[in-house]
């Protein structure tokens, strides 16, 4: 299968390139200047962990964060004996944007363990063999629903814009060199296109799955499966400019494309399910 893959990198302008030894994926290569914001939080009572996207940050109110990418961002506060809280805080380049809270103390509900009885035992009576049950679909998980995402595959500048043609959904497993197991599993729609953000910097293997009737539990599908990689990596790498700093971005295509500049290869249906 030959499909489109390309990059963005902001801060420098690069030529465009062809990747050899595929047939045909362009990718292309830009970049430009990214400028961050900060947040300010406050609490009462002060003193309190600061989480920034389900985080946590170095830092303990009242306290200044700076660096922050532009754009919305879940800011929680968080302290023992209290309940959490939280709001999203829109930030903008070069600007302050600002979070205070008044946090509640926790209520404590004393946990109350029922007594049971057992009856007396009865003799084992032989059962039949089971039956393998027959999969059953779930319900179809929204465009770009995150199945699975690691606590560490936050905070990073890196995004993956993801697209695929009419057909059959996709799952899409982004994985770092040398894990065993998915930094981030989304679900794709047929004939739609959706973005993974906070990439952290490193290198990555994009495995992808097609097919129709999503089954949850395992997530996969029940029928036309059809399980696949790129042939390529793909590389998130950071770097501080004056005024911001410099990152990547990749696109991809799942379906194939002519003039493709990227590759994939089938892959067996298991060891997609073990990532």
């Amino acid at each position: 299968m030959v499909l489109i893959v390309s990059a963005v990198i902001f801060g420098l302008v690069q030529p465009r390139r062809t990747v050899p030894g595929n047939s045909g994926l362009p990718v292309a290569q830009t970049s430009q200047v990214e400028q961050t914001g900060t947040i300010s939080v406050s609490s009462e009572p002060s003193g309190t962990s600061i989480l920034l996207d389900d985080r946590y940050t170095d830092a303990r109110t009242p306290a200044t964060i700076t660096g922050v990418v532009p754009g919305p961002h879940d800011v929680r506060v968080r302290m023992t004996g209290y309940d959490d809280a939280n709001t999203q805080v829109e930030v903008v380049a070069g600007s302050t944007s600002s979070f205070s809270a008044t946090l509640v103390k926790s209520k404590t509900v004393a946990a109350v363990v029922p007594s049971v009885s057992k009856p007396a035992a009865k003799p084992a009576i032989p059962r039949p063999p089971a039956q393998p049950a027959t999969p059953k679909a779930s319900p179809r998980p929204a465009n770009g629903a995150i199945l699975k995402r690691l606590s560490a595959f936050r905070g990073g500048l890196g995004t993956l814009s993801i697209h695929i043609d009419s057909g059959p959904d996709a799952i899409v497993k982004v994985v770092k060199n040398g894990s065993s197991q998915a930094s981030v599993t989304v679900y794709l729609r047929s004939n739609s296109t959706t973005k993974v953000s906070g990439i952290p910097d490193g290198v990555y293997r994009i495995l992808f799955a097609t097919g129709r009737g999503y089954e949850a539990v395992h997530k996969t599908f029940i029928s036309d499966l059809s399980c696949s990689q790129f042939d390529d990596t793909f590389e998130y790498t950071t770097a501080a400019e004056p005024g911001g700093q410099r990152y990547r971005k990749w696109s991809i295509t799942l379906s194939q494309v002519l003039n493709g500049n990227a590759s994939s290869s089938d892959m067996p249906a298991d060891s997609f399910s073990e990532y």
